[in-house]
């Protein structure tokens, strides 16, 4: 009988699993431009999206004013549920403490007044805004004051919402702040970044989301939980010390850079059986250079995290397990768009929200051109990641090779991200050699994300053969190796 009601009671305090299906999805967008319609389409019709809370700006203080800078450019979104979204400086945030909430609040208010304006020229429909700053855990409870008086200065009908860091879970004045709220994002990512490079500390972990939105729940507020999908890169002086953090920079760059030097590969945190939450990637730089605009000198280091679907996908199931009635839906920071390569795709983050297995598919084809002439032809070959799963970001991520019938090449180009080679094939196997004596080329995918293409310009010493067969070989970011070959007709002009 006491087991019995220790099951009973250990029922009622579970909440029921909820299905991918039942979740709403939403983006952060935190560019400087608002999105295209096309990034909000994609993401509409792969993820269900139906809200996107948009970076509109942010607060500083300039001569002791508050003012509002970097507002986003370009019309703002209207085939979207729009949720404006405001961060504040160090600076702001540093004086916070000493600043008259009911000045700051009637400030803020103002500026969220202009951009209501705006977005009604434009045609967009604003729910609400969101206060995203970052203040000290134990300043809550004037963040508290902060709030109830932008309360008060807001529209009739207008959402106040902020986020939420890891740190403030444990204060009881969370509530006080959350009173002002009618909902909240409480991120469950990014608590702590490594001030050494000796110490590895994942962006996000699934166990952490489990633990976090357990949490949440028991607050017995609604919100939404704000999960990672992006990278960032972590800059250390050669003694190990941390310089700097950029959440930009390209993982092709680096993965293909000869100044650098890769000296170790690794995941971190646990998904599904032996996929990694995380990759990640350490770099050191042979000289002093300038790598896309920042300096580094010779033996400082590169620290790429990046995150990987399945690490997503068991962190979404979380939620879905623990957040219960308060949970209002999943936002991922932050919006992927075409040619951002430092994000997960968004093939990989509808398969990862979906709670899909990943599938590795390429599609291959050929066109020729133009004709045969002087004995010679120029041919165009394509790769496309048509699967949900991603290569990992270096140099052996992915590798194909096409192989055809002809008298050697001429010249080869490829698309950025990609290299390639001339080699021969005998059948038991291929050697790098001249371009004449080629009969089939190899190309190096330093990324390959679902959606990506390849693209191969090839000029043959010979007539335009009828097909082309590829064998192809990726180490996946799940931490497995896909293997295939396909045989293809080249399209005749």
């Amino acid at each position: 009988m006491v087991l019995a009601s220790v099951a009973w009671g250990l029922s009622l305090g579970r909440p029921r699993a909820l299905s991918p299906s039942e979740v709403p999805i939403a983006f952060w967008s935190w560019r400087s431009s608002a999105p295209s319609a096309i990034d909000l389409n994609d993401a509409s019709s792969q993820t269900r999206a139906t809200s996107l809370f948009l970076h509109a700006g942010q607060f500083d203080l300039i001569n002791e004013r508050i003012s509002r800078i970097r507002p986003v450019s370009g019309p703002l979104p209207s085939a979207t549920t729009l949720f404006l979204v405001y961060n504040a400086t160090r600076d702001l945030l540093g004086r916070f403490e000493r600043l008259s909430s009911a000045d700051l609040a009637a400030q803020v208010a103002r500026t969220i007044e202009d951009d209501l304006q705006r977005a009604d020229g434009d045609g967009a429909y604003v729910s609400g805004v969101q206060v995203d700053w970052d203040i000290p855990t134990r300043l809550l409870p004037k963040f508290g004051e902060f709030l109830a008086q932008l309360r008060k200065r807001l529209s009739p009908g207008c959402k106040l919402s902020i986020t939420g860091l890891p740190t403030w879970m444990s204060s009881p004045n969370l509530l006080e702040c959350l009173s002002h709220c009618d909902f909240w994002v409480p991120q469950f990512y990014g608590d702590v970044i490594p001030d050494r490079i000796d110490e590895s500390r994942p962006i996000s972990s699934p166990d952490k989301v489990r633990r976090s939105a357990t949490t949440a729940r028991r607050l017995g507020h609604p919100f939404l939980a704000g999960l990672a999908a992006y990278e960032y890169a972590l800059h250390y002086s050669a003694n190990g010390t941390l310089v700097g953090v950029r959440g930009d920079l390209d993982p092709v760059l680096l993965a293909g850079s000869d100044d650098l030097e890769l000296l170790d590969e690794s995941g971190l945190g646990q998904a599904d059986g032996a996929a990694p939450a995380e990759w990640r990637f350490v770099y050191r730089s042979r000289h002093d250079l300038i790598l896309d605009g920042t300096p580094l000198r010779r033996g400082e280091f590169v620290v790429v995290q990046r995150p990987t679907a399945s690490g997503l996908r068991a962190s979404a199931r979380a939620v879905r397990e623990c957040g219960g009635g308060q949970l209002l839906g999943i936002c991922l920071f932050r919006l992927p768009s075409r040619g951002d390569t430092t994000t997960l795709s968004l093939g990989e983050v509808a398969c990862a929200l979906s709670d899909s297995d990943q599938q590795f598919s390429i599609e291959a084809g050929g066109q020729e051109i133009s004709p045969c002439s002087n004995g010679r032809s120029h041919v165009a070959l394509t790769l496309k990641n048509t699967g949900s799963a991603s290569s990992l970001a270096g140099s052996a991520g992915f590798t194909g090779m096409f192989r055809f019938p002809s008298a050697g090449l001429r010249t080869i180009t490829v698309s950025d991200g990609a290299s390639v080679e001339p080699v021969y094939n005998d059948g038991s196997g291929a050697v790098p050699c001249t371009e004449t004596r080629a009969n089939a080329i190899r190309v190096y995918a330093r990324l390959f994300q679902p959606g990506a293409v390849i693209r191969v310009n090839l000029e043959l010493l010979g007539p335009t053969p009828s097909q082309c067969s590829l064998s192809f070989e990726a180490h996946l970011d799940d931490a497995t190796v896909a293997r295939g070959t396909r045989t293809f007709s080249i399209q005749q002009r």
